[in-house]
């Protein structure tokens, strides 16, 4: 049994707080925010105490706040030798990112659990089209949608490129103020070309990814967790929503399982992201920001 606090219990917090609850495993022990009203609001429906620190004795902690201040929160927890979950991106900047390096440090790039990739298995696509779009929510304002949205399919780029690959041709346009509405096209050292659009200002959602491979061309639709591969549906490992496989490979790097290596989505992952993620806000501005 392992103690977990939630920082931050605004929307994710919530969201990730059900999930720990809902885990025979572990134990929501504190709902921490600077606005205790809100901690309170969490423990009523989920349990545990409600704090404006995380307090000593606890295993693990997810940082569900608002992207500016991911650091300022998860870099003294790292130091303390807590096991930290931070939502995506993992920092604002690449700079700060990369103090937060820790093998402890898990990044909530949750797409990677996303039932639809977990279906399509192992890929190495060659060219990669994605459209994220949904409506405006007023939630992550601190932002541009290239950090909010677009760092999904950022992330899955990485990750489907050869390893030791670098981003040889970034080229993107932009619109609003911060950036709304995004369109990338990406090519890597190892000729992985992928085209990405993202808006947060759509009249409806849509998460939809077509990875073309030599000789195979999967369909993810993200939204409703399904894969098909040449007009076949895939079936999946699992029946897990993304949030919950995310957690448990989590909680299983924290409590030891299968050597403790930590989940998918490390900290240089993180790293990497953001990294992609201020080359492409650059040359927005370059092109003549609209």
């Amino acid at each position: 049994m392992i103690d977990v606090a939630i920082v931050g219990c605004g929307h994710m917090g919530a969201r990730h707080a059900s999930v720990v609850a809902r885990d025979p495993n572990c134990r929501l022990a504190f709902c921490v925010d600077i606005v205790p009203d809100r901690a309170r609001v969490l423990t009523q429906r989920f349990g545990g105490r409600a704090l404006e620190q995380v307090p000593e004795g606890v295993d693990a902690v997810v940082v569900a706040t608002p992207t500016t201040s991911h650091c300022a929160v998860s870099g003294p927890l790292l130091q303390r030798g807590l096991w930290c979950l931070v939502e995506k991106p993992l920092a604002d900047s690449a700079v700060k990112a990369a103090t937060l390096g820790s093998p402890r440090l898990v990044v909530g790039h949750v797409e990677r659990f996303n039932p639809a990739i977990r279906a399509a298995g192992s890929m190495r696509p060659r060219y990669v089209e994605a459209r994220r779009e949904a409506p405006p929510t007023g939630r992550s304002e601190d932002i541009d949608v290239v950090l909010d949205l677009m760092i999904h399919d950022l992330d899955l780029v990485l990750h489907w490129a050869e390893p030791g690959a670098t981003i040889e041709v970034v080229d993107a346009v932009g619109i609003g103020d911060p950036v709304d509405t995004a369109s990338v096209r990406l090519r890597t050292s190892d000729g992985l070309t992928a085209t990405l659009v993202a808006s947060r200002v759509a009249a409806e959602r849509a998460r939809w990814i077509h990875a073309f491979e030599p000789g195979r061309y999967t369909t993810l639709d993200m939204l409703a967790g399904t894969a098909h591969r040449g007009g076949v549906a895939l079936s999946g490992d699992d029946d897990r929503d993304a949030l919950t496989a995310q957690w448990d490979a989590f909680r299983d790097a924290v409590t030891g399982v299968d050597g403790g290596q930590v989940p998918m989505v490390g900290g240089t992952a993180g790293i990497r992201a953001v990294h992609l993620a201020e080359q492409i806000c650059q040359k927005i501005w370059d092109n003549g920001h609209r």
